[in-house]
């Protein structure tokens, strides 16, 4: 059986999001012996067990996360470190920013691709930008553990906004309470539930909230665990994503496999996912009244929010590990 090193941040536990590696890694186990770095949330101590891991473990391949910034240093001192031990490295590229990180540090990050056997993304739009660099780069798309979430569409709707993402500046938080506050004035029964871990962004978050005066009507509960995200989902009446950057999007993923309703953003990935107007509605725009049409469309129109969700349950269904795990499974055969 053959040893996988897996090396990214697995901080589910504090983060309550499982990042896409560890849930490839954990389908992969009993085919593959299979190992993560690190689990530590201070940097120094999580960049020390990365580094030991490579010099001094058993395994035939290593598999690094690339998004921007110190990822990208990790990925080529840990490469430069595996290359000196002879073993197979996997880079797979993540992160609406990569492009943007490469047109500013093209030299850095191209030299640290190089010293890849192989380059994966779950991003056509990656893929593609890459690929005019003059690098090969497969097309990996991400998985979805579909047993987790079961199509379950609302019957009933309530005007429940939900957002699932981090309080970070690259998904832009404050707008979905500023799309709050104007959808409020056609349906002022309407809510808004927000889930993810505080990247700097939550207090401000907290003080538009008050400032607008929809306090009362927005939830935020931080981190929740991957496995209990189902129950939000199917508890609500529209996933709004208002991110800035996308590369593959797992949150919209699930939420369309539940049977939510999407209204989202326009950018990375996602255009070339999703079908507008037939599986997702996006929205072009930077500003709160952008969203407000396709939000009030959806809680209108019941039959159109019928289909859109049926659909988007079918495009979900294409991304399970059924689907995509032969693709791993060849990929690794390929390296031994």
């Amino acid at each position: 059986m053959k040893n996988l090193l897996f090396v990214g941040s697995y901080l589910s536990k504090e983060y309550g999001s499982k990042p896409v590696s560890q849930s490839i890694s954990e389908f992969l186990e009993g085919e593959f012996r299979v190992e993560l770095r690190s689990r530590f949330s201070n940097k120094f101590l999580r960049a020390l067990d990365i580094f030991r891991a490579i010099a001094f473990h058993d395994y035939a391949v290593v598999h690094f996360d690339i998004f921007s910034g110190k990822a990208v240093s990790i990925a080529r001192a840990g490469a430069l470190l595996a290359r000196l031990r002879n073993r197979r490295i996997i880079f797979s590229l993540h992160g609406g920013g990569l492009a943007d990180y490469h047109s500013n540090f093209s030299v850095r990050l191209e030299k640290t691709l190089a010293l890849a056997d192989v380059l994966l993304t779950p991003s056509m739009f990656i893929k593609k930008h890459f690929e005019d660099s003059g690098f090969l780069v497969e097309y990996f798309p991400n998985p979805i553990r579909l047993e987790n979430f079961t199509f379950n569409p609302v019957e009933q709707n309530e005007h429940r906004l939900l957002w699932v993402r981090a309080f970070a500046p690259t998904y832009r938080p404050q707008l979905a309470i500023e799309i709050l506050d104007s959808v409020l004035k056609a349906y002022p029964d309407s809510t808004l539930t927000m889930i993810g871990p505080d990247h700097g962004e939550l207090s401000s978050c907290i003080d538009l909230a008050a400032s607008l005066g929809v306090s009362d009507r927005v939830r935020i509960l931080g981190p929740v665990d991957n496995s209990e995200l189902h129950q939000h989902y199917c508890g609500h009446d529209i996933y709004l994503n208002t991110t800035r950057y996308e590369s593959f999007g797992m949150a919209l993923m699930e939420a369309a496999a539940c049977g939510l309703p999407i209204v989202s953003s326009k950018v990375g990935e996602i255009p070339l996912l999703w079908v507008d107007g037939r599986e997702i509605i996006l929205c072009s725009g930077e500003v709160a009244a952008d969203y407000v049409g396709g939000i009030c469309r959806i809680f209108e129109e019941a039959e159109f929010a019928s289909s859109m969700v049926h659909l988007a349950r079918r495009k979900a269904e294409q991304y399970s590990w059924t689907s995509v795990g032969p693709q791993w499974r060849a990929l690794l055969e390929r390296m031994s």
